[in-house]
């Protein structure tokens, strides 16, 4: 059987497929839409990984075959499958490398300072208002009203 080789760019029935694939198996992939994008590059990079695949984003043969062990339920793409890759110069040849995979940070070698915890800066304090006195304010009688003063 000859294998189309997918990558980034491309679309069509082999897309969805490889998609349909990728997400039963629990990788994201995004709409099921048959558009090989970001989020299908990673699904096909982490499937490539976690099968000791060569980890170059490109659903060529090996990696058919082994999506290919896993399509039982899932239905056949057609024999014919057209598939739109994107326009690329022809002096810009593709990569055929496997992607690097970045480095692990390095370890200490020595544990980090310890720091010790200053104390929040307080707001400075005013100075002592002295309380506010208010008078009363006088009771006026009213007409026809009895107002009790006390203390007279």
């Amino acid at each position: 059987m000859d294998y189309i080789p997918l990558r980034m760019g491309a679309s069509g029935p082999a897309v969805r497929q490889v998609q349909r694939i990728l997400a039963r198996l629990g990788y994201p992939v995004g709409k099921i839409d048959g558009r090989f994008g970001v989020r299908t590059l990673r699904a096909v990079v982490a499937f490539q990984s976690a099968h000791e695949l060569p980890v170059d984003g490109v659903v060529a043969a090996n990696t058919w075959m082994m999506l290919e062990r896993h399509m039982d339920g899932i239905e056949p793409v057609e024999e014919e499958v057209r598939v739109s890759l994107p326009m690329v110069p022809p002096e810009a040849p593709m990569p055929t490398e496997p992607l690097p995979v970045p480095p692990s940070p390095p370890m200490p070698s020595e544990p980090p300072p310890q720091v010790t915890p200053q104390p929040m800066p307080m707001e400075p304090e005013l100075p002592a208002q002295p309380p506010v006195v208010r008078e009363p304010k006088p009771v006026m009688p009213q007409p026809g009203v009895w107002v009790k003063v006390s203390g007279t």
